[in-house]
């Protein structure tokens, strides 16, 4: 038995891929929103780090110091707790070792570090097509969120002092 024999689960981890791959390139725009620049310019501090966890922390922060306590800090908390519970199974799922039992079922097993031996997980199209939707109803989430994400934080930065100040170009050298 082979894993090219399980071909709709194939297809499922590559839906898994393509719908994270979009939440990602939402958060980037989160990112954005949080920061009040271009997304171009977002995209090239966002991506800098592949790892996720750090992007999502980095949001987190972001938010943390520009709008504490305030509803759009609650969403956006909640949208990378869901955000978080989504990547744990996303990286299993991409990560963990995938083998073809005799009995023709596909299982995957993680050799992450653990207090006791992990055993194979038979997986099936339609768990992974689960994923796949969540993911992409989360990101659904996001999209809506952006529109309130980007208006809440220009307010919070607008009542915020720059350790600059306002930089006007006649009088732009620093203080000696």
């Amino acid at each position: 038995m082979d894993m090219a024999d399980h071909l709709e689960i194939a297809q499922a981890v590559g839906l898994v891929s393509g719908y994270w791959a979009q939440l990602e390139h939402l958060l980037c725009f989160a990112f954005a929103a949080l920061l009040g620049v271009d997304f171009k310019l977002a995209q090239v501090a966002f991506y800098i780090s592949t790892n996720h966890k750090v992007r999502r922390d980095t949001l987190m922060a972001l938010a943390n110091e520009l709008m504490p306590d305030t509803p759009a800090h609650g969403r956006l908390t909640e949208i990378l707790d869901d955000v978080a519970k989504l990547a744990n199974r996303r990286n299993d799922l991409h990560h963990d070792f995938w083998k073809a039992t005799p009995g023709n079922k596909l299982t995957r097993k993680s050799f992450k570090p653990a207090s006791k031996d992990r055993k194979p997980v038979i997986e099936t199209s339609k768990n992974i097509l689960d994923l796949a939707r969540q993911i992409q109803r989360l990101g659904g989430d996001v999209l809506d969120f952006l529109p309130y994400l980007a208006e809440q934080a220009a307010t919070s930065r607008k009542k915020r002092p720059t350790q600059l100040g306002r930089l006007d170009p006649s009088n732009a050298r620093p203080p000696q």
